[in-house]
């Protein structure tokens, strides 16, 4: 497994809606070994999600895992690592969660964004078996900042308020997040 680097806002991977990933690619030992990566990106990133365009690849692929023993998110809220493919997502409620969030692809900056309460997620596992979860509280945030990543969007185009600058993107825009 290699870590690979995370690229920064302005890469225009990150503006772009990723790609289906075919049950041949997922097969592949390219992709497979892309996804061990990512798993070890985000961890190295202390991240606890992280989406192929993060690394600079555009397929519909994102990991996530919250571990109690550190990273940026102590506490009692354990995620086991999950990798979804190609994911469906169906939100429920009204963006009414105030989530102050950060992004591996820009550093240093941190904001909140109105994120919807519960949401139904479809999606494939790595190993192509289907996958369909109710989420709500922190791993359905994560889910759609992560799926916020695979439709070419970051944190940054929906913040509602930023704790550490000001700046033009102080409303949700439409169409985004």
């Amino acid at each position: 497994m290699t870590i690979r680097r995370v690229v920064r806002l302005g890469h225009p991977v990150l503006r772009t809606v990723a790609s289906e990933c075919s049950k041949v690619e997922l097969g592949s030992s390219e992709v497979q070994r892309l996804i061990d990566d990512m798993v070890e990106t985000m961890r190295d990133y202390g991240g606890v999600g992280i989406a192929a365009s993060q690394v600079g690849i555009s397929l519909r692929i994102f990991a996530m895992e919250v571990r109690v023993d550190g990273f940026k998110h102590p506490g009692p809220t354990e995620i086991p690592l999950e990798i979804h493919v190609n994911p469906e997502v169906w939100t429920e409620g009204e963006r009414s969660v105030m989530s102050p969030e950060d992004c591996l692809s820009v550093p240093g900056f941190r904001g909140v964004v109105a994120r919807y309460p519960a949401l139904r997620l479809k999606s494939t596992d790595r190993s192509g078996n289907f996958v369909e979860q109710r989420l709500e509280g922190l791993p359905a945030i994560i889910v759609q900042h992560e799926v916020d990543h695979l439709n070419g969007h970051v944190y940054l185009d929906c913040l509602v308020s930023s704790s550490e600058r000001t700046t033009s993107f102080n409303q949700p825009r439409p169409g985004m997040c």
